[in-house]
């Protein structure tokens, strides 16, 4: 009798998850039809896959900047002599000019917000002028842009993506309920947001995915004197809502050519790049969709869907129980296999692919930026 009075609840639990899966997927479907059959032919298909930034680092020879204004640059110096002249500033924007005299080097890193009203455009091939202008509007330095934009080489940089999507809470569990590896891949939680880390102990391979409400982000206190420094505030954060943002930190050369496909870092090569660092990643770590999958058949199936539900499905969190439990002796993997083909089976048809569905909602975020583009000239 207890059995079964088990066996009747879980069940009954599974039936409601399925139910909400299916509704998820048509409230899904509802939002991305409409936007994935607008026209944009204003711009390239080309235009609309290069890589925009929201952050990046240059360095370049020290011949691009004069007139630096020493009552807001601070000299550092070494051996009795001056090393090198920066200025920093975090409000209303990041911004950091350095003029390295021990390297010969101008050192340039700066926030898509330099661009003020024209922030939701980020940094790209079509607004990197504006940005340096920008920065020589704010009199603390002459830059020579045209030179900068042709000769520079990027350190860092973050590449983003601004998506319209309503439910990122859904979007985030299904992207944790897909990872594959959770020994290679690490990822936490803040809310609804969800930032997801390769774990490498090479500095230089590193990798960070950061999924956030871009909506939410902006009308935070820290964010408060950049939407002053603005004409238009209240454009500026329509822009955004009902965003999710894609931001993926790349903050070594190794990685920046490895993820856009490059030869070189030059700023130009990273700007042009057609690559799609975002999906590539997510394509990497979330499995692919099981067009077989396994259903519940057995006691021993069932046992294992009843770890899975008390684990809320989520992976990582049966991993931990299965490697307090289970044999030392049998590969992780192995072990974890029938949990993630069940869950396969349980999500089969109630949700499509999690990477198609990413696939999809990043190739809007493209076609829009470009249409805001044609808009604001």
């Amino acid at each position: 009798m207890v059995l079964n009075s088990i066996i009747k609840k879980n069940k009954n639990e599974m039936f409601m998850y399925n139910v909400q899966s299916r509704k998820a997927v048509r409230i899904l479907r509802e939002v991305m039809t409409p936007l994935i059959k607008m026209n944009f032919s204003t711009k390239s298909d080309r235009d609309m896959r290069m890589n925009r930034l929201d952050k990046i680092k240059l360095v370049t020879d020290i011949k691009y900047i004069s007139n630096i204004n020493h009552d807001v640059f601070i000299k550092k110096m070494r051996n009795a002599r001056i090393a090198s002249w920066q200025y920093k500033t975090n409000v209303p924007y990041s911004l950091c000019v350095e003029k390295n005299r021990d390297r010969n080097e101008l050192i340039i890193e700066f926030s898509g917000k330099i661009l003020l009203d024209d922030y939701p455009q980020l940094i790209c091939t079509s607004t990197i002028h504006q940005c340096l202008e920008n920065i020589n509007n704010l009199g603390i330095c002459k830059l020579d842009v045209e030179p900068i934009i042709e000769h520079s080489q990027v350190l860092k940089c973050d590449v983003t993506q601004d998506v319209p999507y309503e439910n990122l809470s859904q979007l985030t569990s299904k992207i944790v309920r897909g990872i594959k590896n959770h020994q290679k891949y690490s990822y936490r939680q803040d809310g609804s947001n969800l930032t997801i880390n390769n774990n490498v102990s090479t500095p230089n391979r590193k990798v960070r995915l950061v999924i956030y409400d871009k909506d939410e982000e902006m009308v935070m206190s820290a964010n408060r004197e950049f939407l002053k420094s603005t004409n238009n505030p209240e454009r500026v954060l329509d822009y955004f809502k009902n965003k999710i943002r894609f931001e993926m930190n790349m903050n070594s050369v190794n990685q920046i050519k490895k993820r856009l496909h490059l030869n070189d870092n030059s700023l130009l090569s990273i700007l042009n790049s057609t690559a799609q660092p975002i999906l590539d990643f997510l394509y990497e770590i979330i499995r692919p969709c099981d067009s077989h999958p396994k259903s519940i058949v057995t006691l021993h199936d069932y046992e294992q869907y009843l770890l899975l539900s008390s684990c809320n499905y989520d992976l990582g969190k049966v991993e931990t129980v299965v490697r307090r439990f289970g044999s030392p002796k049998v590969a992780i993997t192995k072990k974890m296999k029938p949990y993630r083909e069940l869950l396969r089976s349980i999500l089969h048809n109630e949700e499509p692919d999690v990477r198609e569905d990413l696939r999809t909602l990043l190739s809007i975020e493209s076609k829009e930026t470009c249409a805001a583009d044609d808009s604001n000239h």
